[in-house]
């Protein structure tokens, strides 16, 4: 295993040795303010409270997987050209584009429902443990390397036990031989120079400072386009946590970006203080065969909607059936 020690020492050789293009003048450097303007991408959020969903939003939320009952809606506004969009939280962590719903740019993705249908069939009546949505990320032919990007993880803070927890994740879904393999790497950014990584393909993995929120949880995009979900954000009070607790935390969210739902998704409650349906049985979500029924959930499960801080952040032998069954 490359522990987080070695991977740090190597990423300190590559910024002290490695680099042969360095920015000239220090007033470059982009403040605490400005770099979580670049790592928000240039967008603020506000709660549409209001919002009464439309059908043909209904219509694209069912056949995506969701039932829409559970869903809140977000005026994305981009802060440098003022262009604004819809984002929609579903499942209190997890959020897809308006693009990404509406399928906007067919020619770049493929619709999987057909080609998952013998692998995955859809369950009408039942409720099950394992769930996933329609849009997963294509695996063509071979095995899919998905960079995963550690963004700032050492800069303005020292977020040892998050990234340890990412290490620690990444390597477990690594050692169940899917069809996707993940390569980490950690990258500071100072500089509007140094932020190509934010725009390349992959998974970026950044620090939430805000949102109103001290909970140590995070968020992350589902698929959309037969890629991943491009962000994962861990919100800074999760380094307060243990280890362990920030391993099955980062590996919830990876899982999202996935296609994987809440294994309770329709009942919150059974792993959180409180909470309702995320979306009714049927279309709500896509059951993934080989995962328990109804009666019998796994709570142990990484993907319940909620996690105890005492998780020892391992999959449960049903999360690797369903992550193996999709990939």
């Amino acid at each position: 295993m490359k522990n987080l020690t070695e991977i740090v020492v190597l990423l300190v050789g590559l910024i002290v040795f490695g680099c042969t293009v360095e920015p000239k003048e220090t007033t470059n450097l982009l403040t605490e303010s400005e770099l979580t303007d670049l790592l928000n991408g240039h967008k603020e959020f506000t709660l549409l409270e209001d919002y009464g969903l439309s059908k043909r939003e209904i219509e694209n939320f069912q056949k995506a997987g969701f039932e829409g009952e559970y869903v809140r809606v977000f005026e994305s506004r981009d802060t440098k050209s003022g262009q604004v969009s819809i984002v929609y939280e579903i499942g209190r962590d997890g959020y897809i584009s308006e693009e990404g719903l509406f399928n906007r740019n067919p020619d770049n993705y493929q619709d999987q429902n057909n080609s998952l249908d013998e692998k995955n069939p859809i369950e009408i009546d039942d409720l099950h443990s394992q769930y996933r949505i329609s849009h997963l990320v294509s695996v063509n032919n071979g095995v899919r390397i998905i960079e995963v990007k550690a963004i700032n993880f050492f800069y303005f803070q020292n977020m040892d036990h998050v990234a340890e927890g990412l290490v620690r994740a990444v390597e477990n879904y690594n050692n169940l031989n899917l069809d996707i393999q993940f390569d980490l790497n950690f990258y500071t950014i100072r500089t509007l120079q140094e932020s190509w990584p934010l725009y390349t393909p992959g998974i970026n993995v950044v620090i939430d400072h805000g949102s109103g929120s001290n909970e140590p949880g995070g968020s992350a995009l589902y698929p959309s386009f037969g890629n991943p979900g491009s962000e994962v954000r861990i919100h800074v009070a999760a380094n307060n946590q243990s280890i362990n607790a920030n391993e099955g935390l980062v590996a919830h969210e990876i899982g999202h970006c996935l296609g994987m739902r809440h294994t309770d998704f329709f009942n919150r409650s059974i792993s959180c203080p409180n909470g309702g349906n995320e979306g009714a049985a049927g279309v709500g979500a896509i059951h993934i065969p080989g995962t328990p029924t109804q009666n019998n959930i796994d709570m142990d499960s990484l993907f319940l909607a909620c996690l105890e801080s005492t998780t020892d952040g391992e999959f449960s032998d049903s999360d690797i059936v369903a992550l193996q069954a999709l990939y």
